[in-house]
């Protein structure tokens, strides 16, 4: 018994409106991460920057001017994902 796996539309039962909770679940989640991960790598970056300069780190620039467009790319791109892909 093969099961048509090109069929596009949901099963039975399955609503659109749990399709939507669960999109803008996915776009929040990215968004989150995304900033995580900027903000992970933005503060190693810092941190090895004034190691070999020989300063003290300023973590504040990484909140500031580093996490948040990542994120924002995060949240664009997860939009531009969900509309391509659901739309």
């Amino acid at each position: 018994m093969e099961q048509d796996l090109e069929h596009d539309t949901p099963p039975a039962g399955k609503s659109e409106g749990v399709g939507i909770f669960i999109g803008l679940f996915l776009i929040f989640l990215a968004t989150l991460i995304g900033f995580f991960a900027g903000m992970a790598l933005s503060i190693a970056g810092v941190g090895i920057v004034a190691a070999i300069r020989g300063a003290h780190p300023n973590f504040s620039l990484t909140y500031r001017y580093f996490a948040p467009p990542v994120a924002l790319l995060g949240f664009i791109g997860s939009i531009v994902y969900l509309v391509k892909h659901r739309g």
